[in-house]
């Protein structure tokens, strides 16, 4: 079968990275991507990945500026099925090329919008930039304590871009399928702004129930501390562990010669411990055992017995693991200009419609005139159906999961976002992280939860109903784990030939690491996330260090590596599931699906998840973490605030100089041009440091967006307390009401990510463990007499019985 996106043609007016990852993703899975560039190239050839993230598209030049090139972008957008772009809101209206003028002459366009801030509010006409994002948003906050420094800290990795191009993949698949049954296109908009909060697991809510209880927020990531640490190995390398549940943690300590841990009533609860001192109690009886081996010899003992840990890698040395080598997440290919590369595969296996890299990335202006002259300039117009628009995009899609912790029921939550029907199954005792952060579940909420124990025959027959009923199924269950409760896909697959099975697993279901644990951490210090975080504050192998040294770096290495592989996972299984669906729309036929949380995280990396010869290095942050260059990064600006700059363009360096009072600068010899700028940087640093403790933060933000100049403050508050009192946020949908008993009633909960014109997303509650465990059973034909006796013989759990595990 074809690819799911075949026959769909994407215009891409977009000029960043978020864009170019977004439609790499529709042009792996088959979509002709037509990516239109201004006279000189797209601002992406800049960067040293553009060619992975054109491959498989064509290039169009076009001067939208003028007549001429408005005129002929006009008449692409007619024949297209989707728009994507990234211009500031107004910006496309001026061009020619803003959805209600394309709408007129193609109704069925699906019209993606990609911006910093959204389109409303006060910081919709700021620029866009990343780190822009981050810092005025609070996410920097999320790095407290990770070094020692008086303000904030610079969080390295572009995850706002990568999430605004996953949720854009979903966005538009989900109207295309609206579109396909209805005939109506519509607008969907993505701002890093509303992507960013998918990063907040949990402080948003926090907030609001430790404020009722006059509690401070604990502020940085804290997590749990012995499962998650890091140590030292005999050869100087560091390894991250992850043995979060008891068996896991047992098992650890049996292997490092610590049973009499065990025994010890300090430990008694592990993995969790009931105080601070017996958690650096216990640490500091393993951080000298692990000294005992090399990284490779303790290798070898957690692959063979069930251990979670890995070594701490770069990306680069991420791309080189032995899993994700197997898995197909890195692929070589070869490029006509800088010959053998290892790139990123694609985003996930579908066996039925399987995606395929395209062609080489092409040069500027390589198709302008096919494109143009040719047949294909003379398309149709997109067609679709006549039914009735439905409330939401995903109405009357039903979703099983079978799933714990985050990544995958944070993915199955982004589905019940936009519409979707998501029964959330588990087990009598609940999600693990149910018990661990009950309250807080943000994986929880707008989803109906059962509680059924699947080794009872009885208990998998009201799955293998629910399984006939349903359109897609995700579970994170270990390999082989499926078939023993009765639900493996191939028993799936015979109940219901139309389900899209999903397996999202830590490694992958086969492969030399296919059997072993992995949580969060384990897939950021694979793919480079931490690395990259210290930059060169990361420790150097050579370097002896003493035990105190090693607790001291310990906790940090433990700090930056915080909780966003989860999300970044889940961000990416959305969009496969979103593949998956809209291939069914035309095939009528469902399919196996998978991907890993090596693999989504990888593609979070997809700035660097590139190599070829000659490649430049990626940018590193300084030994202050405050940025990467004079021009990008933070200042502290008067009265203790900071701002955050981000001069990309000769342009944006002249605005900022006028605004900040140093524009004979931009006429200095050391600083009139970028080559000239990065060889005297610390410089320039002097210079722009002295300067911006002229004015306060807030002061400099306002007096910048006047001049256009990309430079703000840098909240001084974490995500979760800002969009808690930022009142516009509401207006524009960020965070919306709703009301659960488990919090008190009323509450304020993150809006849905994504943004549509006709059929907008929903925002449902918490839930309780098997709150809907019996009006679910009564919907499959159950009566009150047999659930009644279910659960009298534990085989199933229904709210009024589960008082204690809410």
């Amino acid at each position: 079968m074809p690819a799911p996106c075949h026959g769909l043609r994407v215009i891409d007016f977009t000029q960043s990275y978020p864009g170019a990852l977004a439609t790499m993703v529709l042009a792996d899975a088959g979509a002709e991507v037509i990516k239109v560039e201004r006279p000189g190239g797209d601002p992406t050839r800049r960067h040293y990945a553009w060619v992975m993230w054109h491959r498989g598209k064509q290039s169009v030049v076009l001067d939208l500026k003028t007549p001429e090139g408005a005129a002929q972008g006009k008449a692409l957008a007619t024949t297209a099925d989707v728009v994507i772009e990234s211009f500031r809101p107004g910006v496309a209206e001026r061009l020619g090329v803003g959805y209600a003028a394309l709408a007129k002459g193609n109704p069925g366009l699906v019209y993606c919008g990609i911006s910093g801030f959204g389109a409303k509010g006060p910081w919709a006409k700021l620029k866009g930039y990343e780190h822009l994002v981050q810092a005025i948003s609070g996410r920097f906050d999320g790095y407290y304590g990770v070094a020692e420094k008086d303000g904030p800290l610079y969080a390295a990795q572009p995850l706002g871009s990568y999430a605004a191009a996953m949720l854009a993949v979903q966005g538009m698949l989900a109207a295309l399928r609206v579109r396909r049954r209805t005939g109506e296109g519509q607008r969907v908009d993505v701002s890093l702004l509303q992507a960013i909060t998918c990063y907040d697991l949990n402080q948003f809510v926090a907030w609001q129930i430790l404020e009722r209880m006059g509690t401070p927020v604990r502020r940085g990531y804290t997590g749990p501390v012995p499962p998650y640490m890091t140590v030292r190995t005999k050869d100087g390398y560091w390894l991250q562990m992850a043995n979060l549940t008891p068996n896991l943690l047992w098992n650890f300590l049996h292997q490092i010669g610590l049973e009499e841990m065990l025994s010890d009533p300090r430990f008694a609860t592990m993995p969790t411990f009931k105080n601070p001192e017996d958690e650096i109690a216990a640490l500091r009886m393993i951080w000298p055992k692990m000294l005992h081996k090399t990284r490779d010899e303790w290798m070898r003992i957690f692959m063979e017995n069930d251990i979670a840990g890995e070594p701490f890698r770069t990306t680069q040395e991420g791309l080189l693991h032995d899993q994700a080598v197997h898995n197909g997440n890195v692929i070589e290919r070869e490029d006509p200009r800088v010959g053998r590369t290892k790139q990123l595969g694609v985003i996930g296996k579908l066996s039925a419609t399987p995606l395929t890299p395209g062609k080489p990335a092409p040069n500027a202006g390589e198709h302008t005139r096919a494109v143009l002259e040719g047949p294909a300039g003379m398309r149709h117009m997109p067609q679709g159906g006549k039914g009735k628009l439905p409330n939401h995009p995903l109405e009357g899609v039903t979703v099983l999961e079978l799933a714990s912790y985050i990544a995958t029921p944070f993915a199955t939550a982004l589905l019940a976002d936009m519409g979707a029907r998501v029964i959330k199954i588990e087990p009598l005792t609940g999600d693990l992280y149910r018990t661990s952060f009950p309250r807080m579940g943000k994986t929880l909420q707008g989803k109906e939860a059962i509680a059924l124990d699947l080794k009872e025959p009885r208990a998998q027959e009201i799955m293998h109903k629910l399984i006939a009923k349903a359109d897609i199924l995700l579970h994170n269950y270990r390999p082989g784990v499926p078939e023993r409760l009765g639900i493996g896909y191939e028993t799936a697959r015979k109940i219901n030939p139309r389900l899209i099975y999903v397996y999202a697993g830590a490694y992958g279901s086969n492969g030399p690491h296919m059997t072993r644990a992995g949580f969060h951490p384990i897939a950021g210090a694979i793919t480079g996330g931490p690395r990259l975080e210290l930059g060169p504050l990361y420790p150097d192998p050579k370097q002896p260090m003493t035990l105190a040294e090693i607790e001291k770096t310990a906790e940090m290495l433990r700090r930056s590596n915080e909780p966003n592989p989860d999300p970044v996972t889940a961000l990416a299984t959305t969009a496969a599931v979103m593949l998956a669906l809209y291939a069914r729309e035309t095939t009528g036929e469902g399919q196996y699906v998978e991907l890993s949380m090596l693999g989504g995280n990888l593609y979070a990396h997809a700035d660097d998840a590139v190599w070829y010869a000659g490649k430049p290095e990626r940018a590193q942050p300084d030994a202050g973490l405050n940025g990467v260059r004079a021009l990008y990064r933070m200042y502290r600006a008067k009265e203790d605030g900071w701002v955050f700059v981000a001069c990309e363009t000769e342009q944006e360096w002249r605005a900022f100089a006028g605004a900040a009072g140093l524009a004979q600068l931009t006429e200095d010899a050391r600083f009139h041009a970028a080559a000239a700028r990065a060889q005297h940087d610390a410089a320039l640093v002097e210079a722009v440091a002295k300067a911006m403790t002229a004015r306060t933060a807030e002061e400099w933000q306002a007096r910048m967006a006047s001049h256009d100049a990309p430079c703000v403050a840098v909240s001084p508050q974490d995500m979760g307390k800002l969009y808690n009192t930022a009142a516009w946020l509401k207006d524009a949908g960020y965070w919306v009401e709703t009301s659960h008993p488990s919090l008190g009633g009323s509450y304020w909960r993150y809006g849905p990510a994504v943004q549509f014109s006709k059929t907008p997303g929903t925002a449902g509650p918490m839930n309780y463990l098997g709150e809907h465990t019996r009006p679910v059973l009564r919907e499959l034909g159950y009566s009150e007499g047999q659930i009644g006796e279910m659960a009298q013989a534990g085989m199933i759990v229904c709210h009024e019985a589960a008082k204690g595990l809410q």
